[in-house]
Parts: structure tokens; sequence; C-alpha cells
């Protein structure tokens, strides 16, 4: 399977976890089927908050690879029209996953964001996301409480010659003790989207765009759009902080906000990007 499949499928490997409120599609007639243009910037009032999801939408994904604008992010990789692998692993990624607020977002699917984010710790998410396929199988395809029981020997395997993750100890060995801790944390919210849940608001701010998110439990909550870019907020360290507080490792405010990113928890796809206005 390529790389780019792998991509595709990760966000239905799991069970659902989160419910994504939509809107009806309105009705469409003759005279208003011309092609919708999408303002760079579209004004909000403090009176009626304005969800991302009902602001038009624009086209998926034109044919011509050169005509889609991205995120700042994935220009600066490189050539956009002539792709590399690597680049091409980054646009599946951008297209398909990060910055998705995805109706399968089990726990599994969030450990291994976790895990990843974690890896990434002082290196690029480029060379995490290479390897990924490779973290998959040592991680048992990220099943967390068979990687809750690892133990020393799995350990010195996972860190043997060949097995295509970043073979630092310290990292692994945090990453098992992370799941125990994950799993507790799981258990005590009913799933750990609802966990991170208990950090997000329950209303829109006055003057911001995002998107509404029912969790497991029933509760709502919005993943907001960004107004600059940034490397924490006040969300992540929040939710850093309080992971800390639970035992977990190698997950500061700065690893937690973009794994945030990541899963759709917060919206950070730039304005101009097409999946800005992506009804997800």
């Amino acid at each position: 399977m390529s790389a780019g499949d792998s991509l595709r499928r990760s966000a239905r490997l799991f069970s659902k976890a989160v419910i994504i409120k939509k809107s009806p599609a309105p009705s469409t007639s003759t005279s208003q089927k011309k092609k919708k243009t999408v303002p760079q910037d579209v004004g909000v009032s403090n009176s009626s908050p304005i969800l991302l999801k009902d602001v038009a939408s624009v086209e998926s994904s034109p044919s011509n690879i050169s005509e889609i604008k991205r995120c700042h992010w994935f220009d600066s990789i490189g050539d956009s029209t002539q792709l590399s692998l690597i680049a091409k692993l980054h646009r599946d990624y951008h297209d398909t996953e990060w910055g998705t607020p995805t109706p399968n977002l089990s726990d599994n699917y969030i450990f291994e964001m976790i895990t990843l984010a974690s890896a990434q710790a002082g290196l690029s998410w480029s060379t995490i996301l290479q390897k990924r396929d490779a973290y998959r199988i040592q991680y048992n395809n990220f099943d967390v409480k068979q990687i809750s029981e690892f133990d020393e020997r799995k350990i010195d395997e996972m860190l043997g010659d060949g097995t295509g993750i970043i073979r630092n100890r310290a990292k692994v060995m945090a990453s098992i003790s992370n799941a125990v801790n994950f799993l507790k944390v799981s258990d005590e919210f009913g799933g750990f989207c609802n966990y991170i849940g208990t950090f997000m608001p329950k209303e829109l701010p006055a003057g911001r765009k995002g998107f509404e998110l029912t969790l497991t439990n029933g509760s709502k909550v919005y993943s907001l759009a960004k107004v600059t870019h940034m490397t924490e907020t006040e969300f992540s360290q929040n939710l850093a902080k309080d992971m800390k507080k639970r035992g977990f490792k190698f997950f500061g405010p700065v690893i937690a906000y973009a794994f945030l990113q990541t899963i759709g928890f917060v919206h950070d796809h730039d304005s101009f990007c097409f999946r800005y206005y992506e009804n997800v």
C-alpha cells in the first residue's frame, strides 16, 4: 500500500468517536448554479456566530494541482506542480487528514497522534510522517491496550536495527507509560476525545469562526479557526499542563498544539486554503 493510501485510510481505521453537526444542504435553483467564490475573509457578527460549515464552500479538488491553494506550510515544501514523493505524502496528509474533525476519531487514532507528536520533539514532522507506517507496525497499529503491556523485551526489539522508528529509548518508554495513563483518562471520561473537550469552548466566542463538534458524551464544543500563526495557545497550555499532572511525558504545550491541529480540535487551515471553508 502506498503512503498516500495509508494516509487516506487513517481517518477510517477506527470506530466512531466524534460526530460533526452538519446543516441540511440548501436547495439550488437554476439561477443559483453559478460557481461560488469564497472571500478571503468572512465578516462575523457579534450577535450571530458564524460556523465555517455554514459559509459557501469551495470546489474541493480541481483537476490541475497547480490551481489548488493550500496552507503556507505545504507551499514551503517545494514546487506544487512537480511534487516529490515526500511532498505528495504531505499533500495527502494535508488534504485528507490534517485539521479534519473526523467522525472516526477513536482512542487508538488519538493515541497514534499523541505518540507521533511526542516522537517529533526535536525533529521535523516530515521525518515522522515518513516513518508513520513503521510506527504502526512497531506499535501494533496503535492498539493502546497492547502498548500499555509492552515489556523490556519488546522495547529492545523496537529499538533494534531496521525497525524504521526513531531509536530513542526515552521516547519509546514514555509512549508506553503514556498508554497506561491514556487508558485511565479514557476510562474516566468515557473516551479521550471527551477529556480533550473539557478544555474547549462550549459556545462560539463573539467574532470567531469555527466548527461545532458533538462528542460521544453528548456535549457540544467548538473547534476554533485561528486568528494568526502560533505555536501554542491557552488551550494547548492547559491541556499539556493537565496531562503532565496525569503522568504524560514528551507532551508540552507546543507538541500539544501540533497534536490538536492534526486531529482538527483547532481549525488552522489558512483562509486562502481550499480546505478552510470545507464542510468536512
